[in-house]
């Protein structure tokens, strides 16, 4: 299944191919989760760490303009519990973005890559955003990109805790 699929897909960082659209969402101070040696420009690298991980960050409520990660919620046991997490942090108004491997691509998929934990899928993950979470949806790309990845960027509304 992985040699119907470009090299490029196999090594280096995604971040490549998404930080000029993140650059436009992503400003002021931020966290990139799961960054590994590619952290997102101006943002904090936040790794997998016993004092600090996906599941705890040490920044107070509300206190971060984004929150960026590329390519590492697939890797999480709890995703739904990071995202409570990531959005603990964001300031009302904070920007949620997230790159994500497209379901679409077999390569990706648990059954072929073992480090991967679920498969996201771009419409479900926004019906939980808006609807458990409460974003406002800003960008959903739905279709994979070359990267066979989508983009999705929320705004974590006035209010939500």
């Amino acid at each position: 299944s992985q040699a119907m699929y470009p090299d490029y897909l196999k090594f280096g960082a995604a971040l490549q191919a998404v930080a000029p659209l993140a650059s436009k969402y992503c400003n002021g101070n931020g966290l990139d989760i799961g960054a590994s040696h590619w952290p997102l420009h101006g943002a904090r690298a936040i790794e997998d760490k016993t004092e600090e991980n996906a599941y705890k960050i040490n920044e107070s409520n509300k206190c971060v303009d984004f929150v960026f990660s590329s390519h590492t919620l697939e890797h999480l046991e709890r995703p739904w519990e990071a995202l409570s997490e990531w959005t603990r942090v964001l300031k009302s108004d904070g920007v949620l973005f997230l790159y994500l491997p497209h379901p679409s691509c077999d390569m990706w998929m648990p059954s072929n890559l073992k480090y991967h934990k679920w498969s996201p899928d771009p419409v479900q993950l926004e019906e939980r955003l808006v609807g458990d979470y409460g974003y406002e949806m800003i960008y959903n790309t739905y279709l994979p990109d070359a990267f066979f990845s989508f983009v999705i960027v929320a705004r974590k509304k006035q209010g939500i805790a």
